[in-house]
């Protein structure tokens, strides 16, 4: 990382935010030590209309069967992107300035686990929460895309 700077950045929209439980669900119980929780993160920078995607996306399945898939896209504005972030095309490398992933990224699971919560209220599922995962931890698991 280079030298650091300091970024604006705001959250422009939420969009396509979709919580799909499975039919019968209502129905279903649940032992908190069968039901399994996976999550995947994909952020997508668009240096033309300086803006990054944050796409968490998680689901839960229990005994084999996805019970519940939930995801969500995070439109970040970010006016100076080109300042806070480049690309070595030639050794296929981004270059971060501004370390803003952190922030942009804990947001969007944060705020995506809330979606979920508020949208499994009244199953049996809503009795366990996702569970909150260290920043660190997400960043390690987000694969980024560029877009010219």
């Amino acid at each position: 990382m280079e030298e650091n700077i300091n970024i604006r950045f705001r959250l422009q929209a939420i969009e396509n935010a979709k919580v799909n439980p499975a039919d019968g669900i209502e129905s279903m119980v649940f032992e908190e030590e069968k039901l399994l929780y996976q999550y995947k993160l994909d952020t997508m920078i668009k240096f033309t209309e300086n803006v990054i995607l944050v796409i968490p996306q998680i689901r839960y399945s229990y005994e084999g069967q996805i019970v519940l898939s939930a995801s969500a896209e995070f439109v970040y504005s970010v006016p100076e992107l080109q300042s806070a972030i480049t690309v070595d095309k030639v050794n296929h490398q981004i270059n971060v300035r501004a370390d803003i992933f952190p922030s942009l990224i804990s947001t969007a699971y944060s705020t995506l686990r809330g979606i979920v919560y508020a949208n499994s209220v009244g199953l049996a599922i809503g009795k366990f929460p996702l569970p909150m995962i260290e920043v660190q931890t997400l960043m390690e698991k987000n694969w980024i895309t560029v877009v010219d």
